[in-house]
């Protein structure tokens, strides 16, 4: 049996900067032995910020500028969380989150944060400001304003073009006055409000536009915005705001419906949270190996650094630049090699996108304009995105610490390379087999610690947990058993819990105690207690919010993570014996009704680089493109979203108005769990196609071939389904569930369909299935909704048997 151990050092990267993705591109090709990265994002997509002003001007759509960092990082091996570090500290070496996420620990740690504008605060209360960082959802609110800006203006009966004002006049901001002219021109054309174009005027506090640049350069910018019609208001520092008027520090006002916000970069709050050394400014001070001048194990890069003597213009090319001393110091660093420096370059080529197919270029002292420089610069840009677009990366490392790691192959030393190739000890069995009592100890200590709320259940120190008396009445017990789905034990550890509650919920049951069982990878100490604190911390508050106490569990060293739960209920009623709800209670003339929707399946499956693929002829025959689909980040978050919401509620809610069958959707998918439902109440069911909701995300996978490996087995309850054989709408057609099967093959038109494959998609923590009379539907599907379950829907109803 081959293991992978988990690897005895971290590093952490903190954003996805340009810098950070030139690092993950890297590991890609070749990790770094004995070692796990971790890249920690605020949000699931980074942006490419050299393709913004040309999305704004339409010449890309949004989603070209965006890197899917699900995809990028997945088939890497590279561990992705999507969450805001607060605080970081160098001297215990931990990351720390604003959510209630555990901090995470680190060997060495890069942050790439990037900036944000400066006086922000300024105009903040401006009803239009629209800062343009973060620029991932900067397009989206920028046309949310010009949209609500444009219903006013109609409530109103008022035909004036709309005053909009760009704040800051560098490169950015003269790039972005450029380029809103046309994203204007077009919400206003498809609003068909009125005939008036809308003024932009574009403002700085300094005596010309674009400081720092060659006065040729500033010069031909400003003629040409001239010429497109955009003011020019130099010398005018913007002090405050008033209802929907900038106050300039002359005293003056003028009125702006839409407020761009673009000026100077200032550092973001993560650098005051930090205790590392930093500059006048507030960027983190580094020297020219990138590394903190406090010599700690930790490198700031981009636009949220600044070099002891050697400041350099906070731009993407640097940042670009930088990339490769940064790979090369982490290997360096974690190898206790010396450092090599960072030489920026002394000039660079820079590009403007004039948003109608020019650029303005600068090259030393050279100023040029015209349609071939912006062919240039869409060049250069389209090539640095292909670099990191996740099909370019090879797949699951070529030289992957997974295949590096087997533990019965190889022993390594701490260094980089192999020791020799003598075979390593055998892993134990049985009890043997056990993780490190070490390991166990320290993570319950660490836990009582923090959830130390005098709970005489929690993680007792015992082998057999003794039940207080508020807990000891048990109705109904589960057990629940699944691989870690994310590579966020955090998050895998969230989804589990929830997952396992979902049984006693469908059952009318209150989950109150539960006993953990979680398998790790071998590894060092250290690896394997930071693994395991994140799981059960994770549980821990999924367990709480249920009011559940975990009281005790067993860990065991396995290949890969996995995590159940046994867990013991009580009816809510607390009636003995227990009334429970079960599989049995479908009535014909009954409603089904689906309170989350599916697709969670085909999400995870899509995430790899090469996922399985149904073998059907149709989709033998499908484009080579459609073989290239993966899960999207949204899809990913989408999935992420639908797993963890809890079925507590929707439970309770069905139980309120009457239910008499309720189950949860998980790993034999919706056809497969109500085929249990209709054989176990001796009936049949009518489904219809097009009522089945699907997660957002999932129909295009579906639709390129993409399935879970569980997913052909669950296809064999397909013989007990009727389908027409020439419907004139795929989706309106109703699939009939009997109780005999049916050899009949399924109609071409409806097996296309991506909610036909969804029936048969296995579910993690999957929604419930209920049956209810009919004239309890309506308000049960309002409650749903109003409790959270906006895709709750009736897909169905029960039919006698025909048997």
């Amino acid at each position: 049996m081959n293991e992978t151990n988990l690897p005895s050092r971290h590093v952490v990267l903190i954003g996805a900067g340009h810098t950070h993705l030139h690092v993950i591109r890297m590991w890609a090709e070749r990790s770094i032995f004995d070692t796990r990265l971790t890249l920690v994002s605020t949000t699931p997509c980074a942006t490419y910020s050299g393709m913004f002003p040309g999305v704004l001007a339409g010449l890309y759509e949004p989603d070209e500028m965006l890197i899917d960092l699900h995809q990028l990082t997945y088939n890497s091996g590279i561990h992705l969380i999507v969450d805001e570090c607060t605080r970081i500290d160098s001297v215990s070496r931990r990351i720390h989150f604003g959510s209630d996420r555990p901090s995470i620990g680190f060997d060495v740690a890069s942050i790439g944060i990037g900036s944000r504008p400066s006086r922000v605060d300024v105009a903040a209360d401006h009803p239009g400001f629209v800062p343009v960082k973060p620029m991932f959802k900067a397009v989206r609110r920028l046309q949310q304003q010009v949209e609500k800006c444009v219903h006013h203006r109609r409530e109103r009966n008022d035909s004036r073009g709309l005053q909009v004002a760009v704040v800051g006049g560098g490169a950015a901001g003269v790039e972005i006055a450029f380029c809103i002219q046309p994203f204007l021109h077009r919400i206003l054309a498809e609003s068909n409000c009125g005939t008036n174009p809308a003024q932009v005027t574009l403002i700085d506090s300094a005596s010309r536009i674009m400081r720092g640049y060659r006065e040729q350069t500033a010069h031909r910018a400003a003629g040409l915005l001239q010429a497109r019609g955009i003011q020019l208001a130099c010398q005018r520092r913007v002090v405050a705001s008033r209802e929907n008027a900038l106050v300039f520090d002359d005293g003056s006002e003028h009125t702006f419906d839409i407020v761009v916000w673009c000026t100077s970069a200032s550092p973001l709050p993560l650098n005051e949270n930090t205790d590392l050394a930093r500059a006048e400014n507030g960027f983190i001070l580094v020297d020219e190996t990138l590394r903190s001048v406090d010599e700690k194990p930790i490198f700031a890069v981009g636009d949220c650094a600044e070099i002891r003597g050697n400041p350099v213009p906070r731009a993407g090319v640097y940042a670009v630049r930088e990339g490769a001393v940064l790979w090369q110091n982490l290997q360096n660093l974690l190898h206790k090699e010396p450092l090599v420096r960072y030489r920026p370059q002394t000039d660079f080529l820079s590009l403007l996108a004039v948003g109608d197919g020019t650029a303005i270029g600068q090259y030393r002292c050279v100023t040029s304009h015209g349609a071939w420089l912006w062919k240039l610069k869409n060049r250069i840009d389209t090539r640095f995105m292909n670099m990191h677009r996740p099909m370019k990366n090879a797949p699951a490392n070529s030289r992957s610490n997974t295949d590096m790691r087997r533990n019965s192959r190889l022993v390594f030393t701490a260094d980089r390379g192999v020791q020799d190739f003598q075979m390593a000890p055998m892993r134990c069995r049985g009890c043997g087999g056990k993780t490190s009592a070490d390991v166990l100890s320290e993570v319950l200590r660490q836990l009582r610690e923090e959830y130390g709320d005098g709970d005489r259940d929690f993680l007792q120190p015992e082998d057999a947990a003794a039940l207080s008396d508020s807990r000891s009445t048990v109705h109904a017990l589960t057990v629940d058993m699944i691989t870690a789905v994310v590579r966020d034990e955090w998050l895998a550890g969230r989804i589990a819990a929830v997952h396992a509650m979902s049984d006693l919920w469908a059952r009318s049951v209150i989950p109150t105690v539960a006993m953990a069982t979680v398998c790790l990878p071998p590894g060092p100490h250290h690896a394997q207690a930071a693994t395991l604190h994140a799981v059960l911390s994770g549980a821990v508050r999924e367990f709480r919010a249920a009011n559940v106490v975990l009281a005790g569990g067993h860990t065991m060293d396995a290949g890969e993570l996995a995590i159940g739960f046994t867990i013991l209920g009580r009816t809510a009623d607390g009636a003995s014996p227990p009334q429970l709800s079960g599989k049995s209670g479908l009535t014909p003339g009954q409603n089904l009704i689906l309170t989350k929707p599916l697709g969670s399946g085909v999400i995870l499956a899509g995430r790899e680089m090469h996922p399985h693929r149904r073998g059907d002829a149709a989709n033998r025959s499908r484009r080579l493109e459609k073989y290239l689909v993966r899960s999207s980040a949204a899809a990913v978050e989408n999935a992420i979203t639908t797993m963890l919401q809890s079925n507590a509620e929707a439970a309770r809610i069905a139980r309120n108005y009457g239910a008499t069958s309720v189950t949860d959707i998980t790993g034999f998918g919706l056809a497969g769990h109500l085929i249990e439902m209709i054989d176990a109440s001796n009936v049949s069911a009518r489904l219809k196609l097009d009522a089945i909701p699907l997660i957002d995300g999932a129909a295009e996978l579906f639709d390129a071939g993409i399935c879970s490996t569980l997913d052909p087995k669950n296809r064999s309850v397909a013989g007990r389904m009727q389908v027409p054989d020439h419907p004139c709408d795929p989706l309106s057609v109703e699939i009939v569930f009997g109780p005999q099967r049916n050899e009949r093959s399924h109609a071409v038109l409806v097996t296309e369909c991506p909610q036909w494959h969804a029936m048969f998609d296995p579910q993690t923590s999957g929604g419930l299935l209920i049956a209810v009379d009919m004239d309890c539907t309506k308000p049960l599907i309002n409650m749903l909704r109003s409790a959270g379950y906006l895709q709750a829907a009736v897909i169905g109803v029960v039919d006698s048997s025909t048997q």
